[in-house]
């Protein structure tokens, strides 16, 4: 092989290496690896949701979401299209065996007839307008709620000993529609 024929292999496989590492500093931006976390205080609410009780690891909690909602799609053909997750434990102090969550699917507020409808097979959990701590991460694939997790946690954790917020559940919205995942603490 001659020599020029060698550095137009080493430029092609540099440009090939080039382009990859720019798709992924791109798929990394676009997931929101680089954005910083901040939270404020703002109020969250009404919400009425179709739960399910879960007890276990919360790693497990989407494929958890996911029989709730193909449940709400089958039995009462509803769509539902921002689930909520609403976790009481925190993961660091509590066994995986005995951590608890509620899984959720936002229903519509005003069709109290449906609501009652879908009472008979999931838990209607419905919470007021309630003052969260609360920080919004872009909701890109399901690789953002790894990413968010990642993100978020440490800065909520701070966000709390800073401000003396006392334990209490932590509930994530994952609005698709609107391409946000929003975590929030309610403030007591």
């Amino acid at each position: 092989m001659s020599g020029s024929g060698l550095r137009k292999k080493i430029m092609i496989s540099a440009m090939a290496l080039a382009i990859l590492a720019g798709a992924l500093l791109g798929l990394a931006v676009w997931h929101g690896v680089f954005l910083e976390v901040g939270f404020g205080e703002r109020e969250i609410g009404p919400l009425v949701m179709a739960c399910r009780e879960r007890l276990g690891d919360y790693k497990d909690s989407g494929r958890a979401m996911k029989v709730v909602h193909e449940g709400l799609v089958k039995d009462f053909n509803l769509n539902a299209s921002v689930g909520v997750g609403i976790y009481y434990d925190d993961p660091r102090i509590t066994p995986k065996d005995k951590l608890r969550a509620n899984l959720c699917w936002l229903l519509e507020a005003g069709n109290q007839a449906r609501i009652v409808e879908v009472s008979a097979r999931y838990n209607v959990l419905q919470l007021g307008r309630q003052k969260y701590a609360a920080a919004d991460f872009p909701y890109r694939t399901r690789l953002s709620i790894i990413i968010g997790v990642l993100k978020v946690y440490p800065a909520l954790s701070r966000h709390v000993l800073k401000h003396g917020i006392r334990p209490t559940e932590i509930i994530e919205i994952y609005d698709a529609p609107a391409g946000v995942i929003t975590y929030a603490k309610r403030i007591p």
